[in-house]
């Protein structure tokens, strides 16, 4: 970071190492990888202090960690790029991986606003009876007073049941399964529940059946997006926009179509590497299934209202970290002033608005055109939150709820409308081109379906 003449380099300097601009950026290599894993030393030591010591105490020092940890989550995000098949970002097929990496690294930013502002230490979910509970030092029963001074009951070191280190369980576990601010269908951390062979297997095996039927269908999908005939702009790694698609088999719906088949690809690729992943954990490292729940989607395209599809039917990775950094900052601001419902409808736009904003910054270093400003994929987010928020008033003014067929046929129509927003704006810097890791054994298949097309 110094200058020719040995002075410290300026904050622009700062900011070219950890944000080169576009055709300075260099590839990944194996040799440059630990770029990735620098800022988690220091989430870890943020989550650390959150869960040690008093959190009011280490407030400063957890804070004074955020500007650190963003300058190294934003190098690990955007200082580099993936390629596959070539010299140069746009032409290596690897934008799908460098869209992930830029997320990842606004992500951790605000992972570290989440942990380094907080004055709550996090607590596990435990299903207890009405009665009042006993203390267990497991952190989740209420604090004791000692020297006329309430103090928590101290966390284990582990997380109940495993071999896993808690920080490294707070960090790794994104949905946070067996804490109070995950899932509200997930099991609880304590009591412990034990896990007969049998029961394992039953457990593992509608997973792995699930595994083999998405590997088959990710293929299928992304030899269909490869085809030519179906998405046109295929041709080129650089993608094009999917208006351009109307050329296509199925004509002025192709476009359309071609959104949700990818759509249908992201859903299909992350619920198969959860659950590559349960397996791995449960069958062979014995973790306990409790710990892995259910995989992050539940039948999406059956949801009856928006607010459904997002809350409970799609995936909850960013949730927790949303509600902490967007929703609750937001609904303690508005409500004093407007009332609590103003204050939740408030809470629910800036957690989508958020959500909009880590994906659009994240994609912001794929091509040299878009720099920092922002595009349609926050528009996008953000209309997903205004139609939650619409849906709201609706149930408060008609006292009826937003489900049933209408439901669907609502929730699908709006989806229908708003998806071209996103899925243009990622196929215009070739996120559909990209290369996806199948192995292309459905093509013949494919090939012939959109022959009988033609």
């Amino acid at each position: 970071l110094q200058s020719a003449d040995g002075s410290m380099g300026s904050l622009s300097d700062l900011k070219r190492w950890a944000l080169p601009p576009f055709h300075q950026k260099q590839p990944w290599t194996f040799t440059n990888l630990w770029i990735l894993a620098a800022p988690i030393p220091l989430l870890l030591l943020q989550v650390r202090l959150l869960m040690r010591a008093d959190p009011r105490k280490t407030l400063l020092l957890r804070a004074g960690l955020i500007p650190i940890i963003a300058l190294l989550a934003v190098r690990a995000g955007f200082s580099h790029y993936v390629t596959f098949f070539g010299p140069g970002q746009m032409e290596g097929g690897g934008q799908h991986m460098n869209l992930t990496f830029g997320i990842f690294g606004v992500f951790l930013c605000l992972l570290s606003l989440r942990w380094g502002l907080t004055t709550s230490r996090p607590r596990f979910k435990v299903h207890s009876p009405a009665s009042t509970p006993k203390s267990s030092g497991n952190g989740a029963t209420p604090p004791t007073k000692a020297n006329g001074v309430l103090r928590p009951e101290p966390l284990p070191a582990l997380f109940p049941g495993t071999w896993t280190p808690l920080e490294i369980d707070y960090f790794v576990n994104i949905r946070n399964i067996g804490w109070e601010n995950g899932p509200k269908n997930a099991d609880p951390a304590l009591p412990l529940r034990e896990y007969t062979a049998e029961e394992r297997k039953a457990w593992l095996r509608p997973i792995l059946n699930e595994c083999v039927s998405s590997f088959v269908l990710l293929d299928a999908l992304f030899a269909a997006i490869k085809d030519v005939r179906f998405n046109p702009t295929a041709v080129s790694y650089r993608g094009g926009s999917i208006w351009e698609s109307q050329q296509g088999v199925f004509g002025i719906f192709n476009p359309w179509i071609l959104c949700f088949t990818y759509a249908f690809g992201i859903f299909v690729q992350i619920q198969l590497s959860f659950g590559l992943a349960a397996c791995v954990a449960v069958g062979l490292l014995g973790d306990r299934p409790s710990r892995w729940h259910s995989l992050p989607f539940s039948a999406p395209w059956r949801a009856t209202s928006v607010q459904q599809l997002w809350s409970e039917r799609w995936h909850q990775i960013f949730r927790p970290t949303f509600i902490e950094v967007a929703y609750i900052p937001i609904l303690r601001i508005i409500s004093p002033v407007l009332g609590k419902r103003v204050g939740q409808a408030a809470g629910v736009l800036a957690s989508f608005t958020l959500s909009g904003l880590m994906h659009d910054l994240g994609q912001s270093a794929m091509t040299p055109e878009q720099g920092w400003s922002l595009t349609h994929t926050t528009t996008f987010f953000a209309l997903q939150g205004v139609a939650c928020v619409a849906e709201r008033l609706f149930e408060q003014v008609s006292h009826r709820r937003v489900q049933g067929w209408l439901g669907w046929i609502w929730a699908m129509g709006f989806l229908t409308w708003t998806a071209p927003l996103l899925i243009d704006e990622w196929n215009k810097r070739g996120m559909l081109a990209a290369h996806d890791f199948t192995i292309g054994f459905t093509a013949p298949l494919v090939k012939i379906f959109f022959d009988v097309l033609s």
